[in-house]
């Protein structure tokens, strides 16, 4: 009962994220904003409970938690229906819509905040089991929740498929119930052996420690999920940001927690027996989460430098790498897991007594701050690197409330802390070099000729030689600039390289053609000059730069998510050369906003609109790709506006054959097609776009034109219809938020 009841809890967590996003956008942030509302509701449900639990004390208070949250989940899909409506229609603020939004969030978690209390008395068995498979059942959830997507359900047939869940184990404690009444049990235990025969200390904790128990929670609670979420950054930073990458991070970490809770569920230990054992698991959580960044970063870039990218395709990288690097995150997982039990240990609680439902509320308030503070603060102020020393610091709170706290252990401090210095001392010093060598090693693209010493310092010097790598670190994505010897010609500049999550965005060589394609096709299209453009995404300015000089009186508005890119773009000598400091001209504005919200919500309207986004690997850039946003772009079009994107048309990741498409192309022209544009126009063999009108005109090159083109710029300038002549429209394949179809590497 406990393993389903978390299983629902964590799916409820990721479908009122996805239903959030799909208003308002943003789902990284928002998946992030609704994990710490849900738990900030699920501690004051425990506190809640910790007043009312006299009245609820049975199986048929659980059924009637049950059927509450079973009303709560089926009129979520009409509630925010009927949010969309007031946001898009009715043009209801961001805030307020987020508000409104958090008032299922909220709802849910106060309700299923009763749950785990509620189990502690139902259950006869120790408050260590329970939670492990609280944690199994979580884990289940995190893992699982992509299937959805891989099954191609929507989200709200997934949500009804919940909520019979839920009144089907409404329907079980119902029944089960009222057997036990029959039986004269007042309450009915979820074991044989009956709840007051337990073997477990009934004194009550002292008030001091007590409180400091507490402490120790919050603190270790912060903890745990800072690590979690670091790691987890990582995990993605090395495989890349999909949902695989994260799903594995995230749940191999609580499965992890399922196997520390074992192992001390295996063992009843006395009061000063566990908080030594505490004071050994706060160490090797500091040890592990200095020194894990610094293996994880050596381990994936001595694969590269012993197999290389050909060993493995694209999928199976994203797949196994993530499995294998998940294992890591889990070890931190173990010894979090054992913390609170260790602590209910420590105080002699058992399941019965109220102390222990200000434990569980003080676990899930912790949370809260560790996803706003390590979430969002700490990377935008010092880094993920630095982050990690930040948490070992306040981490050492309960190492030195230990040592202090009781004398009798004081002797063993020295040697805690020389350790945990020893481990932050490693982790500065080597974690920005393992992450260096992961990272040139990725890009120079070289591998071990056979396994020697002259082969590997050959290899090493080659890698050196073959460019500089220099990354920032962003909130939203991980920017890499290469300065890239190898493919350049003998006495030319090094080719410099522009990556987003490892994914290409550009280089030197081939921007001017890339852009110039797009401007020279727009200028075929439209039927007169353009008096207003949008640019969506190209927030390194330099389809910006192009715009200024074929429309140097049209007004700009680029639209930009990560401000980290915006900078850049001003601030880097190379980009801003290249870019002529087109995003400090007066002619362009600029607006730090999500296009998905930007496209919905504008009153502006454009004649010409340019998309220049990442390749979809993730959940969160398949947003971009969908009918919903698209049909936004429709929205802020003019009646004879013309839309150009960059789209994946001929692969470039999976070596199949050029006259091939790319697995996600046909379900983008798919989703075009739904928003409302009947007669998408595909070109460009060598930068491949698609182009379309929102009074779908049939689009098409002029002569003219092409006899003003360069002809670097004219060889990209020809139809690839005859890749589509097979093609034809198939509303299964459409990307819609809520069913997503594109969501990475197929």
């Amino acid at each position: 009962m406990t393993l389903l009841l978390a299983f629902l809890g964590m799916m409820y967590e990721y479908i009122l994220a996805h239903y959030i996003s799909s208003i308002v956008g943003g789902a990284y942030v928002i998946l992030f904003v609704t994990f710490c509302l849900f738990a900030s509701a699920l501690g004051l449900g425990s506190v809640i409970y910790n007043f009312i639990s006299d009245r609820f004390k049975n199986l048929k208070s659980l059924g009637y938690i049950q059927v509450l949250i079973t009303l709560v989940v089926v009129c979520v899909p009409l509630y925010f229906r009927g949010l969309n409506f007031l946001f898009l229609e009715q043009g209801w603020s961001y805030f307020w819509i987020l508000g409104g939004a958090s008032v299922p969030v909220l709802i849910l978690g106060l309700i299923s905040g009763f749950e785990l209390p509620l189990m502690f008395r139902l259950a006869s068995v120790n408050i260590s089991r329970l939670l492990v498979w609280d944690y199994v059942g979580m884990f289940l959830g995190v893992i699982l929740f992509p299937a959805i997507f891989v099954l191609g359900l929507h989200v709200q047939t997934v949500c009804y498929i919940l909520a019979f869940l839920s009144s089907a184990i409404a329907l079980t404690c119902f029944i089960f119930d009222t057997k036990a009444q029959k039986s004269e049990n007042k309450v009915f235990p979820l074991h044989t052996s009956s709840f007051h025969q337990m073997q477990v200390s009934q004194t009550e904790p002292s008030g001091s420690h007590f409180y400091l128990g507490l402490f120790f929670v919050f603190i270790m609670s912060f903890c745990s999920f800072a690590y979690q979420g670091l790691l987890g950054k990582v995990v993605i930073s090395i495989i890349g940001d999909s949902f695989a990458s994260r799903s594995y991070a995230i749940g191999f970490f609580i499965l992890g927690m399922a196997l520390g809770a074992w192992r001390v569920e295996r063992k009843e230990r006395q009061s000063q027996e566990a908080l030594k054992t505490i004071l050994k698991v706060e160490t090797a959580l500091c040890g592990l989460a200095a020194l894990l960044p610094v293996l994880l970063y050596f381990i994936a870039g001595s694969w590269f430098l012993a197999f290389g990218l050909s060993s493995v395709s694209e999928s199976q990288l994203v797949f196994y790498g993530s499995l294998f690097l998940s294992l890591f995150p889990m070890l931190v997982g173990f010894f979090s897991g054992m913390e609170l039990p260790l602590v209910f240990q420590w105080l002699g609680l058992n399941n019965e007594q109220r102390e222990s439902y200000y434990l569980i509320a003080a676990n899930y308030v912790a949370a809260i701050f560790s996803g706003v503070i390590v979430g969002f603060i700490l990377p935008n102020f010092i880094g993920y690197s630095f982050s990690f020393l930040l948490v070992i610091m306040v981490n050492l709170f309960v190492i030195f409330g230990v040592l202090f706290r009781f004398p009798n252990l004081k002797r063993q401090s020295y040697k805690v802390l020389v350790a945990i210095l020893v481990f932050c001392a490693l982790n500065v010093k080597l974690v920005y070099p393992t992450r260096q060598f992961f990272i040139e090693t990725f890009y120079a693209k070289m591998h071990l000729q056979s396994f020697s010493l002259d082969s590997l310092n050959t290899t090493l010097k080659a890698i050196k030689l073959a460019g500089e790598v220099f990354r920032i670190e962003s909130f939203f994505q991980d920017i890499d600039m290469v300065d890239a010897q190898q493919n350049s010609i003998e006495g030319r500049e090094k080719i410099f390289y522009l990556y987003l999550n490892k994914q290409p965005q550009f280089n030197s060589d081939t921007i001017t053609n890339y852009h110039q394609s797009m401007l020279w096709a727009s200028a075929s299209f439209l039927e007169h000059k353009p008096q207003s453009i949008l640019i969506l995404g190209g927030g390194d300015g330099l389809l910006a730069a192009e715009i200024l000089k074929y429309y140097p009186d049209t007004p700009v508005t680029l639209v930009e998510l990560d401000a980290a890119m915006v900078s850049v773009a001003r601030q880097n000598p190379k980009i801003n050369i290249m870019n002529e400091d087109a995003l400090s001209s007066e002619q362009v504005t600029v607006l730090l906003q999500d296009a998905y919200q930007y496209v919905r919500r504008t009153d502006q309207r454009y004649d010409l609109v340019f998309i220049d986004f990442p390749y979809p690997v993730s959940i969160d850039i398949s947003r971009l790709y969908s009918h919903e946003f698209y049909t936004g772009v429709r929205r802020v079009l003019t009646e004879e506006g013309v839309l150009i994107l960059d789209a994946p048309i001929i692969t470039r990741y999976y070596g199949l054959n050029e006259s091939q498409l790319d697995p996600n192309t046909i379900k983008i022209l798919n989703t075009i097609k739904a928003s409302g544009f009947k007669n998408p126009f595909v070109f460009g063999p060598y930068d491949p776009f698609v182009a379309v009108s929102k009074n779908n005109r049939e689009l098409m090159f002029k002569d003219v034109i092409r006899d003003q083109v360069p002809n670097s710029v004219f060889v990209n300038l020809h139809s690839l219809e005859h890749n589509l002549t097979d093609l034809t429209f198939d509303s299964k394949g459409v990307n819609y938020v809520l069913k997503p179809t594109i969501w990475g590497m197929e």
